[in-house]
């Protein structure tokens, strides 16, 4: 199976590592709904999955 790996600047007021975790989980069905036929097997099956996180600190300005 071939990867996929991005690379993402995310600005949230939530902890960062919990906004990336929930990025991942929501790339990995290519939407932020739930989709038919979507099971929790499946989702875990090709589930994106977070491997590094840097945090570059904080932005006096959105």
């Amino acid at each position: 199976m071939d990867r996929v790996t991005a690379r993402y600047l995310v600005e949230t007021p939530l902890p960062v590592a919990r906004a990336a975790e929930v990025l991942a989980g929501e790339q990995s069905s290519g939407t932020f709904v739930a989709v038919p036929g979507e099971t929790a097997e499946l989702k875990q099956r090709f589930a994106a999955r977070v491997e590094a996180l840097t945090e570059l600190g904080t932005a006096a300005a959105p």
